[in-house]
């Protein structure tokens, strides 16, 4: 985890989403939220879960997640990021299940 003094915490609208980017000042490397991406996706609480720790336990993708202490409107959370250049291949892994072709098509198309 890294100390937030080192960190620089910017809100930015994406495609009509919010979402966070955190940049670490000490290793110059810039990280979002993975409950904002995969909520502005179109994903509901049990695939954010699933998805989340999926992506902490794949080998490619795994040195890219990292927990922070960000500020929220309800105070001081604990959130897992991921770094911006291992999210396009977490993204790519995502596997369109029939269960989720049919659950959810908004996110399939």
């Amino acid at each position: 985890m890294t100390n937030n003094t080192d960190l620089q915490v910017t809100n930015f609208n994406f495609y009509g989403d919010e979402l966070i980017a955190l940049k670490d000042n000490a290793t110059g490397e810039i990280y979002t939220s993975i409950n904002s991406v995969l909520r502005g996706i179109g994903f509901k609480d049990d695939q954010v879960r699933y998805q989340r720790v999926k992506w902490a336990k794949d080998k490619s993708i795994l040195k890219g997640v990292v927990k922070f202490t960000i500020p929220s409107n309800g105070g001081n959370q604990m959130t897992e990021c991921i770094s911006t250049q291992k999210l396009p291949l977490a993204l790519a892994k995502i596997n369109i299940t029939k269960r989720l072709e049919r659950d959810y098509p908004y996110i399939t198309e």
